[in-house]
């Protein structure tokens, strides 16, 4: 070793009195003491254990820096406790990857306390790699989870479009056979009317069957059905004649039931619809709610 080495070592050594040789030994944290060539002049049993060397490979031969990845030398370089002063990242804690013996990266939380007229100071280094390494696999847990977020709102916006244009295609469907319905069936409907029929009530049927067709062509029972799913296919019935103006007793004629019948499909109506006050026109209601 150079006499200027040997030098730093002598005052390292002279500042190193006993009590001070003991918590330099004992302290929690691996610990070096480095001249003003980075060259380690001391280290304890700590650091022999984080570098995985012995003490003798190390003191006086080797510089601190070497232990220090490639890619963070510069920035431990631009935070050395050799400048004046003392830079505050480097008194308060300098992060960087350490390189043991067996090519190990470690992550390591450095300190360094200059002793004041020595020309040293003292370094100490924590490994802090299992708080790193759970933060990075918190950052990366976090990623996924965007990634994720991200699929399900792209998902999400799929179904959206998906369904819209489901919805578009039943109601083409719907009008198409809405279309079909008419071309097939009215003419035989008006056959029918023309045909010399036996009474009157055959007549009110055709009539009936008539208009029932042009309901069902319309708007009204595909909103209602639609607006009301749980309707029985009775109540629907009912629902599009009042709709049309008929009294209960036309109702009752023309589905061949009961008066009382009709009635209790009223209530029932009322009751599904939401119409809670009597006076309400069932109606005026339907008409207005099922346009």
């Amino acid at each position: 070793m150079t006499n200027v080495l040997d030098d730093e070592r002598l005052d390292a050594v002279a500042m190193l009195n006993v009590d001070y040789r003991a918590i330099f030994e004992n302290t929690g944290a691996a610990t070096i003491v480095i001249g003003k060539d980075s060259f380690i002049l001391f280290v304890n049993k700590k650091f022999e254990k984080l570098s995985c060397y012995r003490r003798d490979e190390i003191e006086g031969k080797k510089k601190w820096t070497e232990f220090v990845t490639a890619d963070d030398l510069l920035k431990v370089e631009e935070c050395t406790w050799q400048q004046e002063p003392l830079t505050d990242e480097f008194k308060d804690g300098c992060e960087f990857k350490f390189v043991d013996r067996l090519g190990n990266i470690k992550y390591i939380l450095a300190a360094i306390t200059e002793i004041p007229d020595t020309g040293t100071a003292v370094m100490s280094l924590l490994d802090i790699s299992e708080r790193k390494l759970a933060e990075q696999a918190l950052k990366q847990r976090d990623l996924e989870l965007q990634g994720k977020s991200r699929s399900l709102e792209e998902a999400n916006i799929a179904l959206k479009v998906l369904l819209k244009h489901k919805e578009e295609d039943k109601a083409a469907l719907e009008e198409q056979m809405l279309i079909n319905l008419k071309k097939l069936i009215g003419p035989s409907i008006e056959n029918l009317k023309h045909l010399t029929l036996k009474n009157n009530e055959q007549m009110h049927q055709v009539k009936l069957l008539e208009k029932q067709l042009q309901e069902v062509a319309s708007p009204f029972i595909r909103n209602l059905t639609t607006a009301f799913r749980d309707l029985t296919p009775r109540e629907t019935q009912v629902a599009s004649l009042i709709k049309e103006g008929m009294t209960t007793k036309e109702i009752a004629q023309a589905l061949n039931i009961g008066e009382l019948s009709v009635n209790f499909h009223r209530r029932n109506l009322r009751t599904k619809l939401g119409i809670v006050n009597n006076s309400v026109n069932l109606r005026s209601y339907l008409t207005s709610a099922c346009s």
